[in-house]
């Protein structure tokens, strides 16, 4: 494999395991205030030490993250309920639901790139000390997120998690082929 195609292989996965990091990331609130709206965040940005500006910042940004997320994703159930019902039914058009399920995906890219763009924003807030902690944090999720996996047979993973495990290690054991 060529230097170029092993960087591009390797940045492609790094950014795969960042838009994972900030769809997971937690938002820094302040004690005073209620949960963050997301049920599932994990990574808590209270541990990188935050001043004041940087919480408000990472608020704000946490904001803007939810407010797409709650805009596309019941676009994105609603289509794959649509891509199931034309699956299901032997007289639909191959075409329309070959349609439906490109825009499916453009829809989960759109909500990728913004997860990615959400997550850089908020590590230029950052120190470089509070960088490398909160790669530490985003690493040890994921080393926690696989170690519970490890007891979940593949088919009950989610769905999300199994394409993006096969994806980084398809290209980290690309040397071995």
């Amino acid at each position: 494999m060529s230097s170029k195609r092993l960087n591009l292989s390797i940045s492609l996965a790094v950014v795969s395991i960042i838009s994972v990091a900030a769809l997971t990331s937690a938002p820094a609130y302040a004690e005073d205030q209620p949960e963050p709206p997301c049920g599932h965040c994990n990574i808590d940005y209270s541990k990188l030490n935050l001043s004041k500006d940087q919480s408000v910042k990472i608020q704000q940004l946490d904001q803007e993250w939810f407010e797409k997320y709650q805009k596309l994703q019941p676009e994105i159930q609603d289509k794959q309920q649509e891509v199931k019902k034309l699956i299901a039914d032997p007289q639909a058009d191959s075409t329309e639901t070959f349609m439906l399920q490109k825009k499916i995906d453009s829809l989960k890219s759109e909500l990728n790139s913004e997860a990615t763009k959400i997550l850089i924003k908020k590590k230029e807030l950052l120190s470089s000390a509070q960088r490398d902690q909160l790669q530490q944090m985003i690493k040890d999720e994921i080393g926690k997120r696989r170690r519970q996996s490890n007891g979940i047979s593949p088919n009950q993973q989610p769905v999300r998690w199994q394409k993006i495990w096969q994806n980084i290690n398809g290209i980290f054991n690309q040397d071995n082929k």
